[in-house]
């Protein structure tokens, strides 16, 4: 496994859409990073390792699959390269950061192969709605 993200971490964005990663997230200059639509309502971010993976992952959908090839679609067209400057910033379309609501205050999540951007008021939302504790989470994952 490549890099392994880890933590939550509290940030601002700056006006021209710029995000100051925590230096436990391990991301060196020039580094080349991919942003994408997430799930549940957050911005995901994966290093170049993990977006091949997951993109060679969803190259074994079936393409002739409605849902496959609707999810792939959104998946891909959501998709950015980008790098990390020399003062630790990533810098995400203004456009994108309206279209999840998230604003100058936000959360940034590591989870495991990538980590998320989320506005705090959502991410609350999202485990507010959660209907089992992380006990019984714990438990449900096992049985699979």
């Amino acid at each position: 496994m490549g890099n392994l993200f880890i933590g939550t971490y509290n940030r601002s964005i700056d006006s021209k859409g710029r995000l100051q990663l925590p230096p436990d997230l391990a991301c060196e200059e020039g580094e080349t990073l991919y942003v994408m639509r997430g799930l549940d309502g957050c911005i995901s971010v994966f290093p170049e390792s993990a977006f091949l993976a997951l993109v060679g992952r969803l190259s074994d959908l079936d393409f002739l699959n409605a849902a496959a090839r609707a999810y792939i679609r959104e998946a891909m067209a959501t998709s950015r390269k980008l790098k990390v400057d020399p003062h630790g910033r990533i810098n995400l379309k203004v456009e994108a950061l309206k279209k999840y609501s998230i604003e100058s205050s936000v959360l940034i999540l590591g989870v495991m192969d990538h980590f998320e951007i989320w506005n705090a008021e959502t991410y609350a939302a999202y485990q507010a709605g959660q209907p089992l504790s992380f006990e019984a989470l714990a438990e449900e994952v096992s049985k699979k």
